[in-house]
């Protein structure tokens, strides 16, 4: 996943079956389907923690892009990142303030995940190898970033974070169509 997705967004944290009532409930969302243990079910509290932690990611790879990139396009891409990826986070907690859930989770998963895409993003030499590395992070992340999303969309039972998801959605979607034309010219 890219940072985010970054990395964000490699890890599955709303994967399972069944619906939590107990939404208000931060905490970190660990998905260990892999390893056959138990996963905790859907909140929207968990879902704001993914997406906080998808947003703080791609902020923090934008930020590593502008100084590594060496591509126009890239960087353009990048700062686009990071000023909607700040934007989206700032939205993500007003709403989530206003519906009582904590705004403090972290998709833990999702955190190591994108550790990793910035140590090999901080490893890549500046110009075409950097490039490359950031582009395919983001092309990985916006597409997982996505399918959870969907999931959080199907599963929630609030219209109001509903709305932000879809919102959240469709600004991804963009994101990700446009790292897909990026990625073809790398």
């Amino acid at each position: 996943g890219t940072v985010i997705a970054v990395t964000v967004l490699a890890s599955a944290a709303c994967r399972a079956s069944g619906y939590s009532d107990s939404n208000t409930a931060a905490g970190v969302v660990t998905d260990t389907t892999a390893v056959g243990g138990n996963v905790e079910a859907y909140s929207d509290a968990n879902a704001v923690a993914f997406l906080q932690t998808v947003n703080t990611g791609e902020i923090e790879a934008a930020a590593l892009a502008k100084t590594k990139a060496t591509d126009a396009e890239i960087k353009a891409f990048a700062r686009q990142m990071e000023t909607d990826h700040q934007q989206m986070k700032n939205e993500v907690a007003q709403t989530a303030q206003r519906l009582g859930l904590s705004t403090t989770g972290t998709d833990q998963d999702l955190l190591e995940d994108h550790q990793e895409d910035m140590r090999e993003l901080n490893e890549a030499s500046a110009g075409n190898d950097f490039d490359d590395k950031y582009i395919d992070n983001q092309v990985e992340a916006h597409r997982n970033a996505l399918d959870k999303i969907d999931d959080a969309i199907e599963r929630t039972q609030n219209a109001e974070f509903r709305s932000l998801l879809q919102k959240a959605r469709g600004a991804i979607e963009g994101h990700l169509r446009r790292a897909e034309e990026l990625d073809k010219k790398v």
